[in-house]
């Protein structure tokens, strides 16, 4: 209970991956052309990020063997060089995991699961919203509401002329449940019209 108390809410990280300064399939092959998991980051109760709780308590694979296969899928490293993702998810579980109260593999399993609620390329779709083009932030952010019942935080990538990079949207402390983004939450950095890139080859 410690760590519930301590922090308020989740942010989950959905990462489209044309955003990235670098794409680069993982070693193991391709991914599916859809959102991708970033991670799944406690905030405190003012809504700043916290990290690296714990820096004794090492990514482990062997606690996660069974949901590897859906990591690989819908938790990909996209970054040059070509990775096998351990990494990344090691990164993601020393600096966030670990602050989660949660073990190994109900950090990485909640979050698979949470994925598997929000088909946020499905939801865009439904609304006309489609790679390849340019749409108003508004309309993105009602297309994601009508599929998860809450309005997100979509970020762009400033260097790359404000393409769309990420969709941020909040889950209780659980790690099971979508939730309103307080307001102390980040805020979308994109401008009013936001470029949504096709999926690169």
């Amino acid at each position: 209970m410690f760590f519930f108390i301590l922090f308020g809410i989740y942010t989950f990280q959905f990462k489209w991956s044309s955003a990235a300064k670098s794409y680069c399939r993982p070693k193991y092959g391709a991914v599916p052309k859809n959102f991708s998991i970033h991670g799944l980051w406690p905030n405190d109760m003012s809504g700043a990020f916290i990290w690296n709780c714990d820096p004794k308590n090492q990514f482990n694979e062997r606690k996660v063997s069974t949901l590897v296969s859906d990591m690989q899928a819908f938790w990909p490293s996209i970054t040059c060089p070509s990775s096998n993702s351990r990494q990344f998810w090691s990164h993601e579980w020393s600096k966030h995991g670990t602050c989660s109260g949660l073990i190994q593999f109900d950090y990485f399993d909640r979050t698979l699961k949470l994925k598997n609620r929000a088909n946020i390329l499905k939801a865009l779709g439904n609304a006309g919203i489609k790679p390849g083009s340019s749409y108003s932030l508004d309309d993105m952010k009602n297309a994601v509401e009508v599929e998860i019942g809450f309005s997100p935080i979509i970020m762009c990538s400033p260097q790359l002329n404000g393409l769309l990079k990420e969709v941020y949207v909040c889950v209780d402390s659980s790690a099971s449940t979508f939730i309103a983004c307080p307001s102390t939450a980040a805020s979308s950095n994109c401008l009013s019209t936001v470029k949504f890139p096709p999926y690169p080859n």
